[in-house]
């Protein structure tokens, strides 16, 4: 399975490159929206798979451990530019808040790194 075959965004996604007036790391410093499903196949997770993803999501940037609801990195309120927050979906597991593109493709890149490091069942996207 291919490194973007079991994800996919459900909006605008992160541009790859910039225009001639503008820096990589300005790039890199510009806000966005995230709104990613990765395709996580939960019917197929054992205990043990629970406890890696908790543990996957505490040792991920940002994280937030007072949070009473949902998984949350960066903030525990929603109404400031720098937040996270994942949700379990039928459909997989739901990313969303609002980050800079550099810190997006840190967290994403790690969060993915985890979950293929770990095994755990995940499925291509439709």
């Amino acid at each position: 399975m291919q490194e973007d075959d079991w994800c996919y965004d459900n909006g605008e996604e992160l541009s790859s490159g910039f225009g001639p007036e503008e820096t990589a790391g300005e790039v890199l410093q510009q806000w966005m929206e995230v709104d990613r499903v990765y395709c996580v196949a939960w019917q197929q997770f054992t205990s043990a798979d629970w406890d890696t993803l908790g543990q996957i999501y505490r040792d991920l940037p940002g994280w937030q451990p007072f949070s009473s609801d949902v998984p949350r990195w960066y903030s525990l309120d929603e109404d400031r530019n720098l937040h996270l927050w994942a949700s379990i979906e039928p459909s997989g597991l739901m990313v969303a808040g609002v980050l800079t593109q550099g810190m997006w493709r840190d967290w994403d890149t790690q969060f993915r790194h985890a979950i293929t490091s770990h095994g755990l069942p995940r499925f291509k996207c439709a």
